[in-house]
């Protein structure tokens, strides 16, 4: 039976660029961060380099060691007609493209969460 593509979802993109940012960070390898985690080195390879598309028990492990949270249920924001809008604007309908609003969007996470009221209230 064929598999069937499946596009990770924006949390999984986002978490897999905070990731990525913070083993850099941490200035060591990918199989040393391994290590460390106790996950095994072919699951963080495969997924920074997008062959995990999901949040796996694993890959969670991983991101609960970086003090990486996930948003499991975004459900009630994507369906907000502004944010759909404004998505639609700026996607390009890419996997880079969506990579790229994820960074973006985690950039200005902490100024949207320090901002009383939140931004444009």
């Amino acid at each position: 039976m064929p598999r069937i593509a499946i596009k990770p979802s924006i949390e999984v993109l986002a978490a897999r660029s905070q990731l990525r940012r913070h083993i850099h960070a941490l200035g060591i390898s990918d199989s040393e961060y391994s290590r460390r985690v106790g996950v095994p080195q072919y699951t963080i390879s495969k997924f920074l380099n997008g062959h995990i598309k999901t949040i796996t028990p694993a890959v969670e492990q991983a991101l609960i060691y970086a003090n990486i949270g996930i948003a499991h249920d975004v459900t009630q924001l994507i369906q907000h007609p502004a944010i759909r809008q404004a998505l639609g604007h700026a996607w390009d309908g890419t996997e880079q493209g969506a990579q790229s609003l994820a960074l973006m969007i985690d950039a200005i996470a902490p100024v949207l969460r320090s901002s009383p009221g939140g931004v444009g209230r």
